[in-house]
């Protein structure tokens, strides 16, 4: 107790502890000492509280002041704990429309433990814009001690700060202001500029005409390929003398459809539907175990040459992509993490996307991103955020403009792409030999 924040009220003393912004009230009341809290930081409206719980201790009596001054077990604090206003924040997005994801939820609440971690703080009031600077510069310095690109310790940075300010959303703050807890958002302004938007650059063809190649080989099995290594970690090395068709299926649903792992993963042959004039269409949807992670359908048409390799491989499961059976979670028992049902077979992939020669960090992200770049070149943004399931104006929106005029220097290469890659239609193709900057590298 420090002697300044001390102040004697006849027989009663308020104070104020190292650790607590608000006064405290400790009184004697027939012979036994109580104490209520203020919930006030400053003197002069910690002295009038004081005065009000002290008139009714002499009014109404213990029992009553104590219903009256003391916060009840479901109230919330005036400045609650990082735990505490977590899940509040839980509480609320379960009455939302429109809500994160669980999962997603849990992520925003992880950063700003994170954060909170780093800054030793336990209390939200206690993270205000010069504490999240500090966390900037804790960052960065910390970064620089471990020798990581700076680029990447921006991009970190950016990415915590996003997601902890998901947590002080238009949508959050009024059911915090509906609990009692008044709070402006202290992540307004701060983000880091100058951080450089890696665009996508499109595959090579020849790369492109290799993997196209050797698929069949992911499909069937190589038979001159190398006995497996043994193993060196927790996950087994695929044998690739081994046929792996779930391998196949997941490829051509990533690269010919433009799907994400979990929507190729979780993807049912109701989705699939032909129409009366022969065009096939797929339609991600939400299932029993699925939910669009736009919380949206989208309709996405799909090759004939496409749909007959995904019929030869059909069997009597509901999924297009044979795997364990998924599990129905309710809302009290969703996973944190993405739970996949062909989490070997997407390994398994990823790992044969490397050994062809694609070197990201997220081989299988690139099948969808090539998708993507393809489409939004040869026909519009607009079709390729439609077929992709993004939003107006997204961050890939302004990634996939960047490199459109990349692409111009490839025009000619498209061409060998577009005989490898699943046509659309004979009219697409049709149409994407007319745009003007096809011609333009094809007259070079």
């Amino acid at each position: 107790m420090n002697p300044s924040h001390t102040i004697k009220l006849g027989s009663s003393t308020l104070f104020k502890q190292s650790k607590s912004p608000f006064f405290n009230l400790r009184v004697m009341v027939k012979g036994k000492r109580r104490q209520f809290s203020t919930g006030e930081s400053t003197k002069a409206l910690a002295i009038d509280k004081a005065r009000a719980i002290l008139a009714d201790l002499k009014s109404r009596g213990l029992a009553e002041s104590v219903t009256l001054h003391s916060r009840r077990c479901n109230e919330t604090p005036v400045d609650p704990t990082l735990e505490e206003f977590t899940s509040l924040y839980r509480k609320i997005m379960a009455h939302t429309d429109s809500a994160p994801a669980a999962r997603t939820q849990e992520q925003y609440i992880t950063r700003l433990k994170f954060m909170g971690a780093m800054l030793r703080i336990n209390r939200i009031r206690s993270l205000t814009p010069e504490k999240i600077r500090l966390f900037i510069e804790t960052y960065q310095n910390a970064g620089h001690a471990e020798a990581r690109i700076p680029v990447s310790v921006k991009t970190s940075i950016n990415s915590i700060l996003r997601t902890c300010a998901a947590l002080f959303s238009k949508t959050a703050l009024p059911g915090y202001a509906d609990h009692g807890l008044c709070i402006a958002n202290p992540f307004t302004g701060m983000k880091l500029r100058r951080v450089e938007i890696k665009g996508f650059s499109p595959l090579k063809p020849e790369l492109l005409a290799a993997i196209w190649k050797n698929v069949a080989l992911l499909r069937d099995g190589d038979p001159a390929a190398a006995a497996r290594t043994p193993r060196t970690s927790r996950w087994v090395q695929p044998d690739w003398r081994q046929p792996h068709p779930e391998a196949y299926l997941l490829l051509l649903l990533e690269l010919g459809v433009g799907l994400r792992r979990n929507e190729a993963d979780k993807a049912e042959w109701d989705w699939i539907s032909v129409n009366a004039d022969g065009r096939v269409i797929l339609e991600v949807k939400s299932t029993r175990f699925f939910i669009p992670k736009s919380k949206e359908c989208r309709i996405i048409p799909l090759s004939k040459d496409l749909y007959t390799l995904l019929l030869a491989h059909k069997t009597d499961s509901p999924f297009i992509v044979h795997g364990r059976e998924p599990r129905v979670y309710t809302p009290g028992t969703t996973p944190k993490n993405l739970v996949y049902r062909c989490d070997l077979h997407h390994r398994a992939l990823a790992y044969w996307l490397r050994l062809q020669g694609i070197v990201d960090g997220k081989p299988c992200h690139v099948l969808r991103k090539q998708f993507g770049s393809y489409v939004a070149t040869t026909f519009s943004l607009f079709h390729a955020q439609k077929y992709l399931g993004h939003n107006p104006f997204s961050r890939w929106s302004v990634i996939g403009a960047t490199n459109v005029e990349s692409w111009t220097t490839h025009a000619s290469n498209c061409i060998s792409i577009w005989s490898n890659w699943q046509r659309l239609s004979n009219r697409h193709a049709r149409l994407f030999l007319k745009r003007p900057l096809v011609q333009a590298a094809l007259t070079v």
